[in-house]
């Protein structure tokens, strides 16, 4: 078996090694599954999430420690951590009907979904709820001593899963074995042969990806139906203590009918610790989620999913292609703050060429003091300028029209107007000054 690891990691290093030496083919153009033109809306608006959300959980051009900068991904993450009966195995149901919709699944997808939903039961449904029922049997200890069984019954380990934790429990064995079963029909991503260049580039999800006629009796397959025998042992395990404990606790409601069991909190508490139990007994899955030896127990070409919902061999960006990236988004803030300074700086030198002109300096002469405070003046009196042509016109307006007094539309207009009228231009030859802007 030893011998048999040495081997298997041998593999992956070359593999790796020539990954890193032979430029890959970018597959983020490659265009993913969509509905028909003038197909239904429900359809095409669900291809479209599809393709988001596998796009940030499954990329093509991220990795392990690289998706946890991609804040969408850190949503989905937390979500599967929810101590929440039920919330992780709806989770990867809707992704794993992602995976099988359309066909045909890609093999090394359902394998990594399989590892990474078991991963996850360890974690979630293991030691975060390990965790959270000791903290409730601490909290009724802590504040309720005299109520003691009351608060466990009421408030304790799996008082108010329902239904939820037999979704936990049950999904977490129905869905794994739904991917295995499939998984002899998925296809594999494979390389193309090296061209006399010495160049060998991934084969694309466009390019129809031969099926492998091995899969069935491959020794990466084995080796993963030796580890879901292992898991169905620990839940065949899980069951028999469930059934062990319920026989010496539940012994009256067990008189009454199986369906009594549905009200006896002691068999919702017998269920919780015994899902607790379960999910701890897939450590061993946990370990093959770690960056590399996914590939050794495997030996799948990974693949991940475009911005257009397709499964494309995976391909992380090349330094100079990183560099770049990280060049471009250095320098778009550094170009909208110079824009943003030029359009300033003319703008403030625009004003001050007015109050020079109205000064009477030359067009070319050097700025004096107070030149950009009477441009400022100007470019007040001008805007006052044009809105006392609009309004004058709307008092044009509202005289013509039919049953109105012209002479009492346009003064209702124009005396609260000629007060404010005063403020920029002098009065000469009387309140209405031919220089008025009002002026009739």
């Amino acid at each position: 078996a030893v011998e048999q690891f040495l081997i298997d990691l041998e593999h992956e290093f070359e593999a790796a090694l020539e990954n890193v030496v032979f430029q890959q083919a970018d597959g983020g153009t490659v265009p993913g599954p969509s509905a028909a033109e003038g197909g239904p809306l429900w359809l095409r608006l669900w291809y479209k999430f599809r393709a988001l959300v596998l796009n940030h959980y499954l990329p093509y051009n991220r990795s392990f420690y690289g998706k946890f900068k991609d804040p969408l991904y850190l949503l989905m993450y937390g979500a599967t951590l929810i101590p929440i009966h039920g919330v992780r195995v709806c989770f990867f149901a809707v992704i794993l009907a992602m995976l099988l919709a359309p066909q045909p699944p890609d093999e090394h997808q359902l394998i990594n979904f399989i590892l990474i939903f078991k991963g996850m039961q360890f974690l979630t449904s293991g030691l975060v709820y390990m965790a959270k029922g000791s903290m409730q049997y601490f909290a009724c200890y802590s504040f309720h001593k005299a109520s003691l069984l009351e608060c466990i019954d009421t408030s304790g380990p799996g008082a108010s899963a329902n239904w939820g934790q037999l979704v936990d429990y049950l999904g977490s064995v129905v869905l794994v074995w739904i991917a295995f079963y499939v998984l002899p029909q998925a296809k594999k991503h494979k390389t193309r042969p090296r061209h006399a260049g010495g160049n060998s580039t991934p084969l694309l999800a466009g390019e129809a990806p031969e099926r492998d006629p091995r899969s069935r009796d491959s020794r990466s397959h084995s080796r993963l139906r030796r580890l879901l025998y292992y898991d169905m042992a620990c839940f065949s395990t899980s069951i028999i203590v469930l059934c062990t404990l319920t026989a010496r606790t539940c012994v009256d409601s067990l008189e009454n009918g199986f369906l009594a069991l549905g009200a006896d909190m002691q068999f919702h508490s017998n269920i919780f610790w015994c899902c607790v139990l379960y999910s701890l007994l897939s450590l061993p899955f946990t370990l093959f989620t770690l960056p590399g030896l996914q590939k050794v127990l495997t030996h799948s070409n990974p693949t991940g999913f475009n911005s257009y919902g397709a499964c494309v061999a995976f391909a992380l960006p090349s330094a100079a292609a990183q560099q770049a990236a990280a060049n471009e988004a250095a320098e778009q803030p550094s170009d909208r703050l110079t824009h943003l300074a030029t359009s300033v700086a003319a703008g403030l030198l625009r004003t001050a060429a007015k109050g020079r002109a109205q000064r009477g300096g030359e067009d070319d002469g050097e700025y004096k003091k107070g030149d950009f405070r009477r441009g400022v003046m100007v470019n007040m009196k001008d805007g006052y300028s044009k809105a006392m042509e609009k309004i004058g016109g709307a008092a044009d307006g509202v005289a013509a029209t039919p049953g109105s007094s012209s002479s009492t539309a346009r003064e209702g207009f124009r005396r609260p107007l000629l007060r404010l009228n005063s403020l920029f231009v002098p009065r000469q030859n009387g309140p209405e000054s031919p220089s008025s802007p009002l002026h009739a």
